[in-house]
């Protein structure tokens, strides 16, 4: 999870000046500046904790209703 923050901080923080710019083209540079830092965060967002949720929540729907849960007494090492 670090690594994955430590870039995606990188390359938002790289896209700072853009925003922040002034002089003539800063209208454009801002537009553009703010579009990558929102796409970079969101994107990241969604990466991290939209889809593995979503994932889960469609996994969650497989699982035969009538499934067995395993005999405790077969799995010695899992008992606390």
């Amino acid at each position: 999870l670090r690594p994955i923050l430590m870039t995606t901080a990188a390359m938002a923080l790289g896209v700072v000046p853009l925003i922040i710019s002034s002089g003539a083209g800063a209208a454009a540079r801002y537009s553009m500046g703010l579009v990558i830092f929102t796409g970079i965060l969101v994107g990241t967002m969604f990466t991290l904790f939209v889809v593995p949720m979503f994932y889960t929540f469609i996994a969650s729907k497989d699982l035969p209703h009538h499934a067995e849960k395993p005999d405790p007494n077969l799995m010695p090492a899992l008992q606390d």
